[in-house]
């Protein structure tokens, strides 16, 4: 299996004082077993994935169910009275800052105000995500699974909101 690799400053850094079901070994582990594969928008098997994939997978391993039909607008729906994920997850407040093992909602990247990405928080200011280069179409097996930094000029200013497992 290829090593995990990265360009940015990659370390998990969990809070000792949180009680998690979390583990940095075992986020580890799960982040080199989506290395690789490739992003393709909709698809959840056969070596392709996506971002919403990505977080049904990084939570099954951790022993937390989300459907496989479950799509990022999803979220969106969060607070209806229904929403299957406001059993599972809360809402983080904004003064809160994202852990390892959060759920992180981006705002799309032409469309402020509207849902358009999803990663997974691994501490330390980063995150992991499965997504396509600029201009390419989502549509085609291509890009994959990356793992980037809140500061980088791509996602700074675009988190929306962030969700975290009800113990």
């Amino acid at each position: 299996m290829k090593e995990f690799e990265t360009s940015c400053n990659f370390h998990i850094c969990q809070n000792p004082n949180r009680r998690t079901r979390f583990d940095a070994d075992t986020s580890d582990r799960i982040c080199n077993s989506l290395y690789e594969m490739q992003f393709c928008l909709g698809a959840r098997g056969g070596g392709f994935i996506d971002c919403m994939g990505l977080i049904i997978r990084y939570m099954r391993e951790f022993g937390i169910s989300i459907p496989n039909s479950a799509v990022l607008e999803d979220w969106e729906k969060y607070d209806e009275p229904d929403s299957y994920l406001s059993k599972l997850f809360r809402k983080l407040a904004r003064d809160e800052t994202p852990e390892l093992g959060d759920i992180l909602i981006f705002h799309h990247r032409f469309e402020p105000g509207r849902v358009g990405h999803s990663a997974v928080c691994l501490g330390g200011g980063n995150f992991i995500h499965a997504g396509v280069a600029s201009g390419v179409n989502p549509f085609l097996p291509v890009g994959g699974v990356f793992i980037c930094d809140f500061e980088d000029s791509l996602w700074k200013g675009r988190l929306y909101t962030g969700f975290r497992f009800r113990e």
